[in-house]
């Protein structure tokens, strides 16, 4: 379950925040109450279909590929 809640947290703050770093997203998924290492998230992010893209100030930030939702709309991996 604990996998479940992470992966909904992380595709809601990079969808409402704009992330440059798995830094900044640990961060954000600590506040949620949600720990995990740097590597854990990283397999997340990759298990999500995140990448990282132009933000248009000159920096990148995670996005959310949208073909990697069942269509059920819930996050892979559930």
């Amino acid at each position: 379950m604990q996998k479940a809640k992470r992966l909904l947290a992380i595709e809601s703050i990079i969808t409402e925040v704009n992330i440059p770093t798995q830094e900044e997203l640990l961060k954000r998924l600590k506040g949620k109450g949600i720990s995990c290492t740097q590597a854990t998230l990283s397999r997340n992010l990759r298990q999500l279909g995140v990448s990282r893209i132009p933000d248009g100030t000159g920096n990148y930030k995670y996005a959310l590929s949208e073909n990697v939702r069942n269509p059920a709309g819930s996050p892979l991996g559930n």
